[in-house]
Formats: structure tokens, sequence, C-alpha cells
């Protein structure tokens, strides 16, 4: 048996793994589509193309500039602590897990 073609476990495998339900009816069919569509994919992929060779003269890219990394205020906590109910300055008050 030829290991590059696939099989009949092949498509069961397939079949399991999409969650389909596979009647042994249609096994030799599916088989044989299974076949001509990886004959297919491999065909085009053994094809030689211009878009897909790589361009050995291009320039590489350049490198990314990077911005330093300076902290800044972003305004977010001023936002989140202007809904808390209970707060002074910059604390938040909060029931004591001790208090009953």
């Amino acid at each position: 048996m030829n290991r590059d073609l696939p099989g009949p476990d092949d498509v069961r495998r397939l079949a399991a793994l999409a969650r389909l339900a596979l009647d042994d009816d249609d096994l030799p069919r599916l088989t044989d589509e299974l076949a001509r569509v990886g004959g297919a994919i491999v065909a085009a992929l053994d094809t030689p193309s211009p878009e897909r060779a790589p361009d050995v003269a291009a320039p590489r890219p350049p490198e990314p500039r990077w911005r330093d990394d300076r902290p800044q205020e972003s305004g977010l906590a001023d936002r989140i602590l202007a809904q808390v109910p209970a707060r002074r300055g910059r604390w938040v008050r909060v029931p004591s897990p001790f208090e009953r």
C-alpha cells in the first residue's frame, strides 16, 4: 500500500477529528476525494511560481525603532477612584474582614 495516498483509515480518522458521522458506503468515494484534494495540494506546492520565490536581492527590512520606555500618568487611577463610595484621597475604605 502506498502511504503517500490516503486510505480508508485516514478518512475515518479525519471524520473522527471533525466529529462527522461516516457511513461505510461513503468510504470509497471519500477516500478518492481526499486523494484528489491531497494531490492537488502537492501539485500546487511543487509548481514553482514567481510570487512564492524568495527575493534574494531584496534588502532586509529596517530594524524597528523603539521609543524610550518612560512612565507617564494615564489618568486611569483617578477615573477609577472617582467611582469608589468611601475613600480618603487615594486610599479606599473597605469593610474589615474581621468585623461581624
